[in-house]
């Protein structure tokens, strides 16, 4: 799950979640560095080999989502 976030309405709930199983990712320091350990997380969750468990992986993004206008 992504949350897009460019008001920071979002940010304390962020930081305040903590259960079992969640995985979170936060790109506000740096969208690359927060996608190299997202990828390294979602290797983990559907390795084939995992087992299973109840993980969530949410990803925190200081910025809007783009649009299809974005990528033209």
């Amino acid at each position: 799950v992504v949350w897009y976030d460019p008001d920071g309405a979002l940010a304390a709930v962020f930081e305040g979640l903590s259960r079992e199983g969640l995985h979170k990712v936060d790109a506000r320091r740096s969208a690359l560095a927060a996608r190299r350990e997202a990828d390294r997380a979602w290797a983990t969750i559907s390795a084939p080999d995992a087992p299973a468990r109840d993980t969530t992986l949410l990803i925190y993004a200081p910025w809007r989502r783009a649009t299809a206008e974005d990528w033209r």
